[in-house]
């Protein structure tokens, strides 16, 4: 898995500092101001600064009463306190019944909207693979090693013919100390091919061995979720957010 390196090469007026550090724009906003929000779309996408109220009309026409979570920021360690990390006690696909918490453990959760694909640590991309194996294996399906340009853990048929669908995959779920949030299969997979002579149509993760012990949330896997960041907490909330261009 490679990032392209475009905020290096691309032609830019400059970065706009949106991390919790004391230098950052939230931080030299008033206190009753220091938020922004995202809400990223399959091909563009949405940032706002300041508070978003849920009773604003197009909040309420373009995130249709979802259900917004709120999850405060963990303490971080010297050096990391500028990100946005939260708690994260699993990250699991299946049903909730299925979730082993000693096997997966609890983890710093790092939202890196500045990331396009997800990191976890390898024991946790273990589990994760296991779980979906577990899920297919009624419908004929099996792993598989991706083809380029990602070269990831893939998923498809057992015989030619046999093609899953993106539907026969389960939802995948974020569980926070105080809440759960759950993705649709879009939101962890992509469609490519497997490796090999003859490589036949896949489901591959957006998820990436990481190489720490933290969990890093990308762009790809917030897609239609409003998202906010304030000095104390996030908030999600399930949105359509090529609607909200559209205000």
């Amino acid at each position: 898995t490679t990032e392209s390196g475009l905020i290096y090469s691309q032609k830019a007026d400059g970065i706009l500092g949106l991390s919790r550090s004391k230098l950052s724009l939230i931080n030299q906003l008033g206190e009753g101001s220091g938020a922004f929000s995202v809400c990223p779309a399959k091909a563009t996408g949405v940032l706002a600064v300041g508070r978003i109220d849920e009773d604003w009309d197009w909040v309420k026409s373009s995130c249709l009463g979802g259900k917004r979570i709120s999850v405060p920021y963990v303490r971080s360690r010297r050096g990391r306190k500028h990100l946005h990390g939260v708690p994260l006690k699993g990250l699991h696909v299946g049903p909730l019944s299925s979730h082993n918490p000693r096997k997966q453990g609890s983890y710093t959760m790092i939202i890196d909207t500045g990331s396009t694909f997800s990191y976890v640590p390898p024991g946790l991309h273990s589990v994760l693979t296991e779980q979906l194996e577990k899920a297919l294996a009624p419908l004929a399906g099996v792993k598989v090693q991706g083809g380029p340009p990602l070269r990831t853990t893939c998923f498809t048929g057992s015989k030619a013919g046999e093609e899953l669908s993106l539907s026969d995959f389960p939802p995948m779920r974020l569980v926070f100390p105080n809440a759960t949030m759950t993705l649709g299969p879009n939101a962890y997979l992509y469609q490519g091919r497997g490796s090999g002579p003859a490589p036949r149509k896949a489901f591959c993760l957006l998820l990436s061995k990481g190489k720490g012990n933290e969990v890093h949330l990308g762009s790809i896997m917030l897609e239609n979720f409003l998202v906010e960041f304030d000095r104390r907490e996030v908030k999600f909330m399930p949105c359509d957010c090529s609607r909200l261009l559209m205000m």
